[in-house]
């Protein structure tokens, strides 16, 4: 089962590129909508998942971060300058559908980054406040953002479309299109986390301790003792020594 379920994550941005290809799409929202093309960040959020709490894998990471990094480095290059030479008239250009796996690989490789090297740069980086608010609300800014963008492009694109001619203005015009479907997004993911997420997110742990009260307790001892065991160089799985991180 795990074979098939790693198969399948691997496969999953192949697929999507294979179907986008084969759709010949005009339009990039149905791409919001549709399983295949769409089931790939959520794949590779899953595999990195399971990598993390693969002794192997982890190990092989570490010995290997620094080419995998290059390789992230030129992935997210690349698609830099596909975004850049799309720029024009067209507010969502259909190549641009083929940029989403490679920022999902290139985001995963810098949160594999940040847990494998907790002391690192990107770990540190990615620990500023500002970050971590929009990593609190991620999942309901993901709910949320396409109503934002829709009435921020109903005020926005459709009054200043000469200025997508020029990149300074299509840049101009992206900000201020994002900058005003985040500022009616942010304040509804703020009030739902507080108001509907966390009250249901204590409902489910009060309910886990009350099935079964050791499972609180070994699970905070558990996580203190992997903590202890990661911070003297000792796997709490397995027992066996990790191998030194790199500086």
């Amino acid at each position: 089962m795990r074979r098939a379920l790693t198969a399948y994550l691997v496969a999953a941005p192949v697929v999507r590129g294979l179907a986008i290809s084969l759709l010949h799409l005009r339009s990039v929202y149905p791409l919001y909508v549709l399983l295949p093309t769409h089931g790939d960040g959520l794949a590779i959020g899953v595999l990195l998942a399971m990598l993390v709490r693969n002794e192997s894998a982890l190990t092989f990471y570490l010995r290997n971060r620094r080419a995998i990094g290059l390789v992230a480095f030129g992935l997210a290059l690349n698609t830099a300058v596909i975004l850049v030479r799309a720029v024009g008239p067209e507010p969502f250009p259909p190549i641009t559908a083929h940029t989403y796996t490679p920022i999902a690989l290139v985001c995963g490789c810098l949160l594999l980054e940040s847990v494998a090297v907790p002391g690192g740069w990107c770990a540190r980086v990615l620990s500023i406040r500002p970050l971590r608010f929009f990593g609190a609300i991620s999942y309901c800014l993901y709910l949320f953002h396409p109503i934002g963008l829709r009435v921020s492009e109903a005020l926005i694109l459709a009054r200043l479309p000469s200025l997508h001619v020029t990149l300074a203005g299509y840049l101009f015009v992206k900000l201020l299109h994002l900058g005003i479907a985040m500022a009616l997004v942010i304040p509804l993911c703020v009030l739902s986390g507080r108001f509907f997420e966390r009250p249901f997110l204590r409902l489910a742990r009060a309910s886990s301790v009350t099935e079964n009260p050791a499972a609180g307790r070994n699970t905070a001892a558990g996580g203190q003792a992997d903590r202890r065991c990661r911070n003297e160089g000792i796997s709490g799985t397995s027992g066996h020594r990790l191998p030194a991180k790199p500086r």
